[in-house]
């Protein structure tokens, strides 16, 4: 196999990580200050691969093609099959609702600033249901060059930012540091920002179930975004006081206000501007390939049912946006309901999945060589981790 395929699966891994959550870290971290954040995005990393690896013991042990459903059902029976398509439609739901309040706002804003007209959030948000349901329903020609043009942007802008805000740092602020419970419940939203998981199977398939480049890719693959995110915690926390975040992230909307709290702390010139072009593209790449995903999804639950393709985008669609328009705080709100979700179905299951093939020796046509952690500690520490996050969120 060529080294190619390991590339283009460690760019598609951290393609899919780096998006929407990046924005959101240090909206949900910033009033801890940035040691601290630092610390909590390290634990981000290690559970995600963690759960990465525990989940690829269960994924090797299925042929190629394989799904969660057909691995639940397998492993934890005709519950763990529907538990598992359940959580897998929150968890694409939530992130959807996330999606289209976070660039409903920005779309407002914008808005408002061309036409000198206040132009609420929900008109945003309609408005961007609207133009991506309808890329959605041209087919996945039209869907994939929109994403690919907004990925180029998405890079280009990040790396301005960057730049830019890198002389406005000031240290004093990134050295405060607020520990509290706050802290904890900024997990779920940690989680969802490193969540690959998903496409995990079809890594596997990829890479032809090498588990020397199936690791490299899993760990450079996180890796990767790991160092962006730690980066764009820095610039913020060095820009902005801790308190300063706090406020905004209680706020209806997060995304917009911390792109004008960044000029205005900073002074630097189109940076606002700036900043908004990069989210709207970050929320828009990830909305695009949750979007894909949901479909799919759809399909495969009620595809003997419904044969239209204008009542599955409707379907993608709506729920989420009656949620965006019915909660002002949505796009938090939803990410950390998604990162809760992330942790049920990527941090319980996989254990649980990989306990029940080790002890009913499922036969197997790849390797099973392949066992996450020592005898079972690996297991029982993944689940009991899982289960404490859950906990501290109650």
């Amino acid at each position: 196999m060529s080294n190619q395929r390991l590339f283009g699966s460690i760019i598609m891994i951290s393609g899919s990580v780096i998006g929407a959550g990046m924005l959101a870290l240090p909206l949900a971290t910033g009033d801890s200050g940035f040691i601290p954040a630092s610390l909590l995005l390290v634990l981000g990393l290690t559970y995600l691969l963690m759960s990465a690896f525990c989940l690829l013991e269960v994924v090797l042990q299925f042929p190629n093609g394989g799904n969660f459903a057909t691995m639940g059902k397998a492993t934890l029976g005709q519950g763990g099959e529907w538990a598992t398509k359940i959580l897998f439609g929150l968890i694409l739901y939530a992130l959807l609702a996330s999606y289209i309040a976070g660039d409903g706002s920005i779309v407002a804003a914008q808005l408002t600033a061309a036409t000198g007209y206040l132009i609420p959030t929900w008109v945003g948000s309609l408005g961007f249901a609207i133009v991506l349901g309808l890329i959605i329903r041209l087919g996945m020609r039209a869907t994939d060059w929109v994403n690919r043009s907004l990925a180029v942007v998405l890079f280009m802008s990040l790396s301005v930012v960057m730049w830019r805000m890198s002389s406005a740092v000031q240290v004093s602020h990134l050295s405060s540091m607020n520990v509290s419970m706050n802290l904890w419940h900024a997990v779920p939203i940690v989680i969802i920002a490193f969540t690959y998981q998903p496409i995990i199977p079809a890594m596997r398939d990829y890479l032809e179930n090498d588990l020397k480049r199936i690791r490299i890719a899993f760990i450079v693959g996180g890796l990767i975004p790991f160092t962006l995110f730690l980066a764009w915690q820095f610039l913020v926390s060095g820009v902005l006081d801790s308190h300063g975040v706090k406020a905004i992230a209680d706020s209806a909307t997060p995304v917009v206000l911390l792109s004008a709290a960044i000029k205005r702390y900073s002074g630097i010139a189109h940076i606002q501007t700036i900043i908004n072009v990069f989210s709207f593209c970050a929320i828009t790449t990830s909305f695009i390939g949750v979007a894909v995903s949901c479909m799919h999804y759809l399909k495969d639950s009620i595809g003997k049912q419904v044969k239209s393709e204008t009542v599955f985008t409707l379907l993608m669609v709506t729920p989420p946006l009656i949620f965006a328009e019915v909660f002002p705080k949505a796009y938090m709100m939803a990410l950390n309901y998604a990162g809760i979700f992330v942790i049920i179905l990527f941090g319980l299951f996989p254990p649980l999945m990989a306990y029940r093939l080790r002890q009913r020796s499922v036969s197997s046509t790849v390797d099973q060589t392949f066992r996450f952690g020592k005898g079972y500690a690996g297991l029982i520490t993944l689940f009991l981790l899982s289960s404490l996050l859950i906990v501290m969120q109650l």
